[in-house]
């Protein structure tokens, strides 16, 4: 098994805390500026409704382009091992290493 650095380490923990918080964001923001618009034009709720809508909508693809990703990694991942595993031929029919 591959050891990893502490510094590897905390970079991905940041990439995971940089998605996180994107997602989180995706959501506060909207539903936030929809209060701003509830108070600002009285129509409350439904700026705070409309803007949870909205953000909800927004993390959900963050959500899915989560996964896309991971699930794409993790067919490179697959194929690496997978080919990683096998004695190569070179079109001759040789094997090689």
């Amino acid at each position: 098994m591959k050891r990893i650095s502490p510094q590897e380490s905390i970079a991905e923990a940041m990439r995971w805390v940089s998605k996180i918080t994107n997602i989180g964001l995706s959501i506060a923001v909207p539903t936030v500026a929809g209060y701003g618009i509830d108070v600002w034009q009285g129509v409350s709720p439904w700026g705070v409704i409309g803007g949870g809508v909205l953000g909800s909508l927004m993390a959900l693809q963050q959500v899915v382009l989560l996964t896309k990703g991971l699930n794409q990694a993790d067919e490179r991942n697959r194929s690496k091992s997978k080919d990683a595993g096998r004695d190569r031929v070179d079109p001759s029919g040789r094997q090689q290493g």
